[in-house]
């Protein structure tokens, strides 16, 4: 709260995009909660997990970052960092990478890590876990209009989703 004060505020993009969704899921999946049963047909939007990571989601939206967020495209968070504003995305390394390259004074400054743990694990895209993978295949069955049991194999995707932080001193 006292960075985007200041300033440097927290880039999560809260669009419709699949950053926004990765990181949705990390928060939503470090809380317990999940989209769909292991059953792969019931919804489980409605759980207490769930609603908790959403009232976080909230917290850290109004505390912590600022309403450009919600019209981010999948690059918004990189030039965030990139421009020594952000104070934190949650991105793959990419982002950092990027930066050096181009930066390598602010990319002294910054700083790579695992995504944080939440009250029930520690989860990202690096970290998912076999019986969620489920939600992922579900999700893009559903997108593409394809019915149940179609598309089974999870296809490689973005692995290493981790957390970017400038320092400030």
């Amino acid at each position: 709260m006292k960075l985007k004060a200041k300033g440097f505020p927290i880039g999560i993009g809260l669009a419709h995009h699949d950053d926004s969704r990765a990181s949705w899921r990390a928060i939503m999946w470090s809380y317990g909660g999940s989209e769909v049963a292991k059953d792969g047909k019931t919804l489980t939007y409605n759980s207490k997990e769930v609603r908790e990571a959403l009232k976080f989601n909230k917290a850290l939206y109004k505390d912590c970052m600022t309403p450009e967020v919600l019209a981010w495209t999948m690059r918004s968070n990189n030039r965030l960092l990139a421009s020594g504003r952000g104070s934190w995305i949650h991105n793959p390394i990419s982002a950092y990478r990027t930066i050096e390259g181009s930066n390598k004074e602010l990319a002294d400054k910054i700083f790579v890590s695992l995504s944080p743990r939440g009250p029930a694990a520690r989860r990202s895209f690096r970290e998912l876990p076999r019986v969620r993978r489920h939600e992922v295949q579900q999700e893009r069955r559903w997108r593409q209009g394809l019915p149940r049991g179609a598309g089974r194999r999870l296809s490689r995707g973005r692995q290493g989703q981790h957390s970017a932080t400038t320092c400030r001193s």
